[in-house]
């Protein structure tokens, strides 16, 4: 089964390949431009490749150097510049660093749940009914974790928090 820091390194991938794609055509369209509107295109063209690349590089170093799971994130919109919590092995991981073994671990609670709803459109049409393309549920909540020295730490937007801490509890803490 393919980890999640798979399916992330993934996507940057296609982001870094998109970027260094649209930089390329930038470049060319800037050395090839007679006018001021030719060049001004270049410049633009070479900036959409320049921020996804920007980003993509920032998103490699938010994931452990070996597989792990995806846990949460401090964020709501899970976004690049936030902090992304993972699990493995090893224990719980804040990025790329291990903050946490599951021999320092005493316990893993759920402090609260909520439900967001997203629509893919705007509005509902028939076609979206058709499609299944209706509006996705998704539980979220706040996790936190009890360390055995008596210091502890929340993680925000945990996805299916439910699941993930009885998998965490029966499979790792299960064994300290």
């Amino acid at each position: 089964m393919m980890s999640d820091i798979a399916r992330l390194k993934r996507r940057v991938y296609i982001l870094i390949a998109y970027s260094l794609i649209m930089i390329l055509i930038g470049i060319g369209v800037m050395t090839e431009g007679s006018t001021g509107a030719v060049i001004a295109g270049g410049v633009f063209t070479l900036l959409l490749g320049v921020i996804p690349l920007v980003i993509g590089l920032k998103g490699l170093k938010k994931s452990p150097p070996e597989p792990a799971y995806f846990l949460g994130s401090d964020k709501r919109n899970f976004a690049v510049l936030g902090t992304f919590y993972w699990f493995n092995d090893k224990g719980i991981w804040k990025n790329d660093k291990l903050i946490a073994t599951w021999s320092d671990i005493k316990d893993i609670q759920i402090v609260r749940t909520w439900i967001e709803t997203r629509t893919r459109a705007r509005t509902g049409t028939a076609l979206d009914i058709v499609l299944n393309q209706g509006p996705d549920a998704l539980q979220y909540g706040t996790v936190k974790v009890f360390l055995k020295d008596g210091a502890s730490f929340e993680i925000n937007y945990a996805v299916d928090p439910q699941n993930q801490i009885n998998f965490i509890k029966n499979t790792y803490l299960k064994r300290t």
